[in-house]
């Protein structure tokens, strides 16, 4: 396999890339959507008047949600593999 060289013309500007807005983009997300997540502690006490639950029964909750997480991830972690990204991102999107 022959290896492909990038060249540039010597007085040539590079170009803006995008790929660091992606980046941006999908780590505002992250922390939006970890950020939210980790906030459960906040909401517990709120949680368990609200709904009428024992301390067990409001952090088994988040236990079950956690070991949802963990288990689902497995499974789409495979179908990555098996499918690729974008057929399985696109089936999230639709799910």
């Amino acid at each position: 396999m022959a290896s492909q060289e990038v060249r540039q013309s010597p007085g040539a500007e590079p170009g803006f890339f995008y790929g660091y807005i992606v980046v941006m983009a999908a780590l505002c997300i992250m922390v939006a959507n970890f950020g939210s997540y980790f906030a459960y502690g906040v909401f517990f006490k709120p949680m368990s008047t609200e709904f009428g639950w024992t301390r067990a029964m409001t952090s088994g909750a988040f236990s079950l949600s956690m070991i949802v997480q963990g288990l689902g991830g497995v499974i789409v972690g495979g179908l990555t593999d098996r499918l690729g990204p974008r057929m399985v991102m696109t089936l999230c999107g639709f799910g």
